[in-house]
């Protein structure tokens, strides 16, 4: 993330290549999830990960954006017109997964 955040992208954002540790029920709502999203019109990028790396400039403009209620999985990129591109999203090194649905 720091190395694409190096070249200039100002938002960068891990996406899963696979969910072997989540349970069949979580894979399969995750898959349900994002082309629900993507069929209603959603720009949304599919398994990828809700943490990401963001630049003062993203910062500043989504905090300059009106809206309180922010749907930060949909692509943010579009919102602020500013560079951002994904990286392959690596396994936890360190701590657990405080989310009710992980494995």
């Amino acid at each position: 993330m720091i190395g694409a955040w190096e070249t200039g992208c100002d938002i960068v954002y891990g996406v899963r290549a696979a969910r072997p540790q989540d349970t069949f029920f979580k894979r399969a709502s995750a898959w349900l999830y994002y082309r629900m999203m993507a069929a209603m019109g959603v720009q949304v990028v599919i398994d990828h990960a809700d943490f990401r790396l963001m630049s003062r400039t993203a910062i500043e403009a989504l905090r300059a954006y009106p809206e309180v209620n922010v749907f930060l999985r949909a692509s943010s990129r579009c919102w602020v017109s500013i560079r951002a591109d994904r990286v392959r999203a690596q396994s936890r090194i360190a701590g657990e997964s405080k989310y009710p649905c992980a494995g």
